[in-house]
């Protein structure tokens, strides 16, 4: 079966469209689909979903066995006029397109936003919102690490919280640098009255985590916001870390965010939208680097390994995004909110920050 033009299927009603053609091979021993499709204009649709899947396969970590992605686009937006760029996202460039054809296409897009919008979306298959996995496997993987919370007492740090808006799991993390490496420590609460629902909901083993010592049940249905507030103070008097700043979604719990300011935290609220992009390339640049060493922690592996990003490309800017609707990469959200209030504050507290 093939499906031809995905990118213009609309919204849900593509979704359930694929999904209704896809369950129609069931019976079949060898079920073959192709989806083809330049990019295009229609978000959260099955072309969405599907190159999310796809990136996911491509950098490597995926469940999925039955996936080949074959994705043609350019690298680099900032060279969307360039031929070179080009034979990237059109492998038959001078073969059914000639690159004279091409090049007055490009002086009409250089001419018009409009024109450059339609141009990055169907040459070099750009979606003008598109979304895709963002951190490969063996990046996460190299900035794991086996440390000891002992072992960084008497520090300086920030700390970041989501809270969850439901019953979804809530993190908080710390983010302490010694010797130029920023090293994590993330914690996660979940309703104890929910853990089995969860459980069975994820797929996830949060029995197992609880037993880790990862995730601390919290309340009956409903996280109780106290003990993200006990853990903060609990770092600050058994072990002496002191959270310079914590970052926090302004969404979050408001009697938490005073109790923090009466205990005496500075909290800093940070909003999760494209503004963030500054701090998510710099988050992915330390990690590829190295800088970034997080402690033994699954939950927040796969939470990381679940965030994709969105990409607006008339701004270039990004945000954080689920890679589907079933993931929860709130870990990933605290480590950033942390790492936002580190960027923002380092030039009035960087000598502390670096604890030498």
């Amino acid at each position: 079966m093939s499906c031809d033009e995905i990118s213009s299927w609309a919204g849900q009603a593509g979704l359930k469209q694929y999904e209704v053609l896809k369950s129609a091979l069931g019976a079949r021993k060898q079920p073959l689909i192709f989806s083809i499709s330049t990019s295009g204009y229609e978000n959260e649709g099955i072309y969405d979903e599907l190159m999310k899947r796809a990136t996911r396969v491509l950098l490597g970590e995926s469940k999925e066995s039955r996936l080949l992605a074959l994705i043609y686009m350019i690298d680099d937006i900032e060279k969307w006029n360039n031929i070179n760029e080009l034979q990237k996202s059109m492998p038959n460039l001078n073969v059914s397109v000639s690159v004279d054809y091409l090049l007055e296409e490009i002086a009409v897009a250089e001419g018009s936003l409009s024109k450059k919008a339609e141009f990055l979306t169907k040459y070099c298959n750009i979606k003008q919102n598109s979304s895709q996995a963002w951190l490969a496997s063996d990046v996460v993987s190299r900035c794991e690490a086996e440390l000891n919370i002992e072992d960084f007492a008497h520090s300086y740090c920030c700390g970041g919280i989501d809270l969850s808006q439901t019953t979804d799991l809530t993190s908080a993390c710390v983010t302490i640098e010694k010797n130029g490496i920023i090293h994590v420590f993330s914690h996660f609460w979940l309703p104890s009255e929910k853990i089995d629902e969860a459980q069975a909901r994820d797929g996830v083993p949060y029995k197992i985590y609880i037993q880790q010592g990862l995730i601390t049940p919290s309340g009956e249905n409903f996280v109780d916001y106290n003990d993200c507030f006990n853990w903060f103070k609990n770092l600050v008097e058994k072990y002496e870390i002191l959270p310079l700043v914590v970052g926090y979604d302004r969404y979050s719990a408001q009697y938490l965010v005073q109790d923090m300011k009466q205990y005496g935290f500075n909290m800093d609220d940070v909003f999760q939208g494209f503004n963030l992009s500054p701090v998510i390339k710099e988050m992915e640049g330390l990690m590829k680097d190295g800088r970034i060493k997080y402690a033994s922690n699954s939950i927040l592996k796969m939470h990381l390994l679940d965030t994709a990003l969105k990409i607006d490309t008339e701004s270039n800017k990004v945000k954080m995004i689920k890679l589907n609707s079933k993931c929860h990469i709130d870990g990933c959200a605290s480590m950033l909110d942390a790492l936002t209030v580190r960027q923002k504050w380092y030039g009035q507290l960087g000598s502390q920050l670096e604890n030498r």
